[in-house]
């Protein structure tokens, strides 16, 4: 061995405790992914063999089914390359892979938000449906959309702030706030609202 190669020992501590939560959380990602992936494709073949011709109803319900399944595996494979690419940071002379990560994190960003979008979406539609002449209720879903696009839009807006200058704070609870309340809202108000239309 020349006196210029360094000898290569096994991974630190901290190394082997942060390769062992990446592994944890890709597993769970994966887990999670394979039940939304059954629920899915049952509930795609229900809708496209239960009847001849299908409704409009039916028909939206198909194509928010397949554009969340889209979204999902969209972020569980960016979630995949996030923890991929950074695992040549532990080798001795590790590349600069900074411009790629903030790349991948930045889109991770946008597309879980586009998630937590799809779900308001199709709880507001489910509403509206049930009001098809009632003004009152169809301004007040609207209000509580553009409140949910507002706060996903401003979040994930800090949140590539956060990534570009890489800042490791992905906010406290205060700072989730902007973001979980008004999902939270537009969620019970739908829910309220098809629970009075139901009761």
């Amino acid at each position: 061995m020349s006196p210029q190669t360094r000898p290569t020992g096994p991974l630190s501590d901290s190394g082997v405790s942060v390769v062992v939560e990446w592994a944890v959380e890709i597993s769970v990602d994966y887990l999670l992914y394979g039940a939304n992936i059954v629920i899915s494709f049952t509930v795609i073949y229900l809708l496209t063999t239960t009847s001849t011709h299908m409704t409009r109803g039916q028909i939206g319900l198909l194509f928010s089914t397949i554009f969340m399944l889209l979204v999902s595996t969209l972020y569980v494979a960016l979630n995949t390359a996030f923890i991929l690419i950074q695992l040549p940071l532990f080798a001795i002379n590790p590349p600069d892979i900074i411009s790629s990560r903030t790349r991948i994190d930045i889109a991770v960003i946008y597309v879980q938000r586009l998630n937590f979008i799809a779900c308001d979406l199709i709880a507001v539609w489910r509403a509206w449906i049930l009001y098809p002449r009632n003004l009152v209720a169809k301004i007040v879903l609207i209000l509580c959309m553009i409140g949910s696009f507002a706060g996903i839009f401003v979040r994930a807006g800090l949140g590539t702030e956060e990534a570009l200058r890489e800042v490791g704070d992905t906010g406290g609870p205060l700072e989730m706030l902007e973001q979980t309340l008004p999902l939270l809202i537009t969620n019970l108000v739908s829910t309220s609202m098809i629970a009075y239309k139901a009761w």
